[in-house]
């Protein structure tokens, strides 16, 4: 089992060692959800690679929460801080999810996702 780190300071420094674009995009796939408390939104580089971000701000897990991507393909779970590796329940995606050609938020395509609790997970296309 691989050893959890001991404060959100350490989650943060592993977090700050993945390759995530530092640029935002100027869409906002999701944020009037107001009444579930979920935020989502995108990071991009110039270059065109996205990583998509979503916050679940309760302590209920959201199954089948459909979320815009911009092209097809797997998307692989960059970050999900509800894993056991930091003290969670392990609510999540099992490491990605392959993208639908279903359009949503404006976007050509979308995955549908399991928001864990209290959580933040980041996806980027693999």
């Amino acid at each position: 089992q691989p050893e959890r780190p001991g404060s959100a300071v350490e989650l943060l420094n592993q977090f700050g060692t993945l390759p995530l674009p530092p640029y935002f995009d100027r869409q906002t796939p999701d944020a009037n959800d107001w009444e579930r408390s979920i935020f989502a939104y995108a990071r991009c580089e110039p270059e065109g690679d996205k990583c998509y971000v979503v916050v679940n701000a309760t302590p209920v897990p959201r199954e089948g929460y459909r979320l815009g991507v911009n092209e097809a393909g797997f998307y692989k779970e960059l970050l999900n801080s509800d894993s056991e590796l930091y003290g969670g329940s392990n609510v999540g995606n099992h490491g990605g999810i392959t993208a639908q050609s279903v359009p949503w938020q404006g976007q050509p395509c979308s995955i549908e996702i399991t928001l864990p609790p209290l959580s933040v997970v980041v996806f980027a296309r693999a």
